[in-house]
């Protein structure tokens, strides 16, 4: 672990020795020996912190605070994080069917007087939680934080803290979406309360615990920390509470109100609240080399606007224009309508695509207003509906992009048949699977590509989750074709309007709405680019491919290249005509 001052460079403080995650806000902790660092929060699979909290009848939230007997219930995860299961003393074990959650309409709840928006668990939840911690059938409930971004504000008395924004909220969190503490600060505690048990670190509810030469209480003039990918700014203290004084291990409250009076005495505030400033979302276990050069510019230059917008939701498949849309993580979405979320597959799973079966390009999605429920089309065949939130809760099955498994949703026979009589005219041979997770899985293929990490490989993309095209280098292309040929057949998520051709490859971070880009690489072509979208028919004269490759070759790739992959680094809503802005 590092931190640093301003821009002066970092230097080495010590070393993660206990990585927390907390599913349940006020429950016990699940230790880690990895974790992913989103905006939200940690996060491995559906395994995410303070993603659940339990509430009164009314929706408002209970903590250690006031039911101690909270910090008894223990979560546990399946080996594949997508299951949770509770345990508490003299109940009987409860799962948590996690990935159904998001499919279950949602309610309202309230943190500290803010409303939420939350998935009641049920009543069979809502009546164990009752029995273990009110011993009645009723009182309490379990919800579900259903969301990708922290939707508070700050706090009214957190205001003072310049540094702390609402995008650090998290998701049911009391202030910041990670805290820190060092080991040493505790053992100053202990050694201040005489004559008595030293109180353990997980007393205090840390997310980073950190082993190293430190002086107690260090952490208090940390500005910057940077843990493996992950940078972090201190965005306050951690005040503290009563809650302090409740053992983990047993639920009970001390009886002299240790380590609380101690630290009230001394006037001590015990860790550091940190807020994500920038991370890959894939661990606490690689070193990223140039962190410099991976931070989003100050100043920026106007180059154009947004001329359209495209999603994908089939693989190959064709595109759907839109005016405004959320990007994240995943890619583009609007709903359930999300970027590269199916895929066409042959019956192991291993998946097709327009290179070798044209025809896909053909079938035409398209969703409801509220971006609900699919319709497919394509020539000759009936219209066939895709009911998606359904799909969240069919057992997963595997799949396989370029070689590597993910986890997918079979969409069913009908569609199997459907989707096979159209591009095999066979009854059998193709199937129709989803992607039901709401982050990347997949490692990088392309090493050569140092800026291009982990969780930017989206759902079922190829590279990235995010690729933008200009008007004016298509432009330049069809100047030298004799047959033009339209941007879709780029198959861009952004095009716009502006810049010179080809600027776009040099630019280094990209600006649209509230949302912030890396490029990462070029979009090197395959012949897809030669497969008319309107037609599905494929160019006799192997064009544009022809002439791309006569002048967008680039050193150390095999085919040339048109437009510009991006790795999304701030999240956030995109509209058509928004300005595009560049930095270097």
């Amino acid at each position: 672990m590092e931190l640093t001052a301003g821009n002066a460079g970092w230097h080495h403080v010590g070393e993660i020795s206990t990585l927390n995650a907390y599913p349940l806000k006020s429950g016990r902790a699940i230790q880690l020996n990895r974790a992913d660092c989103t905006v939200l929060g940690f996060r491995l699979g559906l395994l995410r912190d303070r993603i659940f909290m339990v509430v009164q009848a009314d929706g408002t939230y209970i903590s250690g605070r006031s039911h101690p007997k909270l910090v008894m219930i223990v979560p546990r995860f399946d080996d594949q994080f997508e299951r949770m299961t509770l345990s508490a003393p003299g109940m009987p074990d409860i799962p948590v069917d996690v990935r159904r959650l998001y499919s279950v309409k949602p309610v309202t709840a309230s943190v500290w007087g803010q409303t939420v928006t939350a998935i009641d668990c049920g009543d069979e939840m809502a009546r164990w939680l009752s029995q273990f911690v009110l011993n009645a059938d009723s009182g309490l409930r379990l919800i579900f934080y259903p969301l990708e971004q922290s939707t508070r504000p700050v706090r009214e008395k957190n205001q003072i803290h310049v540094n702390l924004t609402a995008k650090d909220s998290g998701a049911l969190h009391n202030s910041s979406s990670f805290m820190l503490l060092t080991e040493a600060s505790v053992a100053d505690v202990n050694s201040r309360m005489m004559g008595r048990e030293p109180v353990p670190v997980e007393q205090f509810r840390p997310n980073f615990v950190v082993r190293g030469p430190l002086e107690a209480f260090a952490e208090d003039d940390w500005k910057w920390i940077k843990i493996g990918e992950a940078v972090f700014r201190n965005v306050k203290p951690c005040t503290r509470c009563i809650f302090t004084t409740v053992d983990p291990e047993t639920g009970i409250r001390s009886d002299d109100g240790e380590p609380f009076k101690t630290l009230n005495a001394s006037s001590v505030l015990l860790a550091t609240g940190v807020g994500l400033a920038s991370a890959t979302g894939y661990g606490l276990y690689k070193y990223l080399a140039n962190y410099w050069d991976n931070q989003p510019p100050q100043k920026w230059r106007q180059v154009g606007e947004l001329a359209d917008l495209y999603i994908y939701p089939i693989k190959s498949c064709g595109a759907i224009r839109v005016s405004h849309m959320d990007c994240t993580v995943i890619g583009p979405k609007l709903g359930l309508l999300r970027d590269r979320i199916f895929m066409v597959t042959r019956t192991d799973g291993t998946y097709i695509c327009a290179r070798t079966f044209p025809k896909l390009l053909l079938i035409q999605p398209s969703f409801n207003e509220q971006f609900e429920q699919m319709t497919l089309s394509a020539p000759g065949m009936p219209d066939i509906s895709v009911p998606v939130a359904d799909l969240f809760s069919v057992d997963p099955v595997k799949a396989w992009v370029w070689g590597q498994p993910v986890t997918a949703t079979d969409c069913s026979e009908e569609l199997a048949r459907w989707i096979s009589r159209f591009v095999l005219n066979e009854e059998t041979g193709l199937r129709l699977v989803f992607y039901p997770l709401d982050i990347p899985t997949r490692p990088v293929r392309e090493r050569q590509h140092v800026k291009l990490t982990a969780r930017d490989t989206g759902a079922l993309h190829n590279s990235t989750s995010f690729m933008l095209l200009t008007e004016a280098s298509v432009g330049d292309l069809n100047r030298r074709l004799q047959k033009p040929v339209t941007a879709q057949q780029f198959r861009p998520n952004f095009v716009v309007k502006g810049p010179g051709a080809f600027e776009e490859d040099d630019w280094k971070w990209i600006k649209i709405g509230e949302t912030v880009y890396r490029n990462v690489k070029p979009c090197n072509r395959c012949s897809v680019i030669t497969v008319d979208p309107e037609t599905g028919i494929r160019s006799n004269e192997n064009e544009p491919m022809k002439t791309l490759k006569t002048y967008r070759m680039k050193p150390g790739l095999e085919t040339p290249v048109m437009g510009m992959q991006m790795g999304i680094r701030t999240e956030g809503t995109v509209r058509l005509g928004d300005a595009v802005y560049v930095g270097y």
